[in-house]
């Protein structure tokens, strides 16, 4: 099986080999000026509690710059979104204009209820707000880590907001190994 990073098929019963071979475009972060924006990061199943949560954010705190990320799955639906949130002014909906990665990048939190996004927004020493709703749980397992923090409410986001990035150590992502793969390609 090979991998990603040193993380993957840890603590997961898998019968064979598991080889981190690394990727790139997920290790390097992108070089980018931060723009102290919050991320929604959405999806086809989770965007009407998401879209609650950031209209909920966006009037509580409407100094807050609000990037809502939709899913390639609702870019059909963009002119839904735009309609819910036009009288918000701090809320901006992005489909396919800018790189999900840069999106990352330039915020200072990000927030989801479940998401790979996840793993690159650690990745990128982000700290990362999982939603308690839905089917959030399948993303308990990162509950513990640094910077990964849960909420119910909108309320709850300010104080995060000002938390301290936590250094982590976790591999989600490495470098290519390219030594590691033309190994396996010679097999």
């Amino acid at each position: 099986v090979l991998t990603l990073g040193d993380y993957w098929g840890k603590n997961i019963n898998i019968p064979g080999i598991i080889t981190p071979v690394g990727n790139d475009f997920f290790y390097r972060k992108p070089i980018t000026e931060n723009d102290n924006s919050i991320l929604i990061i959405s999806t086809i199943i989770h965007g009407g509690e998401l879209r609650s949560l950031t209209r909920d954010l966006a009037l509580l705190c409407p100094n807050l710059k609000i990037k809502y990320k939709l899913h390639p799955n609702e870019f059909h639906l963009v002119d839904e979104y735009l309609l819910f949130f036009v009288e918000i002014q701090n809320v901006k909906v992005i489909c396919d204009e800018i790189d999900t990665n840069i999106l990352i990048a330039k915020s200072r939190l990000v927030i989801l209820i479940v998401s790979a996004v996840l793993y690159e927004a650690l990745n990128q020493s982000k700290k990362v707000v999982i939603y308690k709703k839905l089917n959030y749980e399948r993303q308990l397992t990162l509950a513990k880590l640094p910077n990964v923090y849960l909420i119910d409410l909108a309320s709850e986001v300010y104080d995060i907001i000002e938390k301290p990035i936590i250094p982590n150590h976790v591999n989600f992502y490495k470098a290519t190994d390219s030594v590691q793969i033309k190994k396996l390609v010679s097999i």
